[in-house]
């Protein structure tokens, strides 16, 4: 299921990202799971925010499940999330939430920050980690990257830290990950939920694909 998030990673970004990215996330879902198993809830709801992107009172909505790190999510951002956009969003048909789904630590870094974004940075942000994928994932100092790109963005330095380092921010991250498998039984990105359950669209590569799985539930 994996293998459209590496395919579209050239090698010397999979030698940096890849080898610990299973393991990395694994010990991290659960250590959550740990702390819920002796009453230590991890919670999500007054850390986390669905940020949208449309009319929230759409007929249809849909909950995008992404890794930052992932070239076919990339993909989907940059050359079909704009068609999207012009057909189904703009006009009111169809609103889209955005919740990360990280496959490796990298990508759960760039989740912490894109979450300590102000709201009307927020997808912005994401755009810039999209559009910028190779270039940072390859870079020296990946995280170090992110940080630079947060903070032109619009946060200030010591907020960035402070993100980075927030123990609470990852393991409800993490943790609404783990609800994204229980729930909709995620397993590779993107996926993407259409009305809570009614549907799932998976392994699109154009806007005709989208469009023609999307069609059976917009009126």
């Amino acid at each position: 299921m994996l293998q459209r998030f590496f395919a579209f990673l050239p090698l010397f970004a999979l030698l940096l990202i890849q080898p610990a990215s299973a393991s990395e996330m694994e010990g991290l879902k659960d250590n959550v799971a740990k702390k819920e198993a002796v009453g230590d809830v991890v919670k999500t709801g007054d850390i986390l925010v669905d940020h949208v992107l449309g009319n929230a009172t759409a007929p249809v909505t849909i909950i995008e499940y992404a890794s930052l790190t992932c070239g076919h999510c990339a993909h989907f951002h940059k050359e079909i999330l704009p068609e999207v956009i012009k057909k189904y969003v703009a006009t009111g048909k169809v609103k889209i939430l955005f919740r990360d789904f990280p496959l490796n630590a990298l990508a759960l870094k760039a989740a912490q920050l894109s979450q300590c974004m102000p709201e009307d940075r927020y997808f912005p942000f994401i755009k810039t980690v999209f559009e910028n994928l190779e270039g940072w994932t390859s870079s020296a100092d990946p995280e170090a990257t992110l940080a630079q790109y947060a903070k032109l963005a619009g946060l200030p330095g010591e907020r960035v830290t402070s993100c980075l380092n927030d123990k609470n921010l990852q393991d409800a991250i993490v943790k609404r990950r783990m609800q994204g498998e229980n729930q909709f039984k995620i397993g590779a990105t993107p996926t993407f939920v259409v009305n809570y359950g009614q549907g799932t669209i998976t392994d699109i590569t154009t806007f005709e694909e989208f469009d023609a799985a999307l069609k059976k539930y917009v009126k």
